[in-house]
Formats: C-alpha cells, structure tokens, sequence
C-alpha cells in the first residue's frame, strides 16, 4: 500500500485515493498486529509481549 501510495501523482486529483490507501493500509496494520506479534525483536520478548501466531510451536 505504501508503494502504490508513493507512485501516485501528486495532484489533487489523487488525494481521495491517497486516503484511502492511508486507510486500508491503517486496517491491515490492525490486523497484522492482531495475529502477528510484530514488536519481538529479540529471543526474551516473547516474555514482555502476548504471545501471537509467530509464537506458538507449529504442529504437524
């Protein structure tokens, strides 16, 4: 979303679909950080941080 967002042109024109990329692009941020823990850097964040899908074994 922010790739498409920076290659639109820069008139007026565009502005309605600039919010609306800001938006979507909001929504997903949303979502990805309700199934995905994305603040875990480091191997003992896991700890400081709830546990999301990246952190639960697999199971085969």
């Amino acid at each position: 979303m922010k790739s498409l967002a920076g290659r639109l042109p820069k008139e007026d024109a565009m502005e309605s679909l600039r919010e609306q990329v800001a938006q979507i692009d909001s929504r997903m941020t949303a979502v990805e950080q309700t199934l995905y823990q994305t603040k875990t850097c480091s191997s003992q964040d896991p700890l400081n941080y709830p546990v999301r899908l990246n952190d639960k074994p697999s199971v085969i």
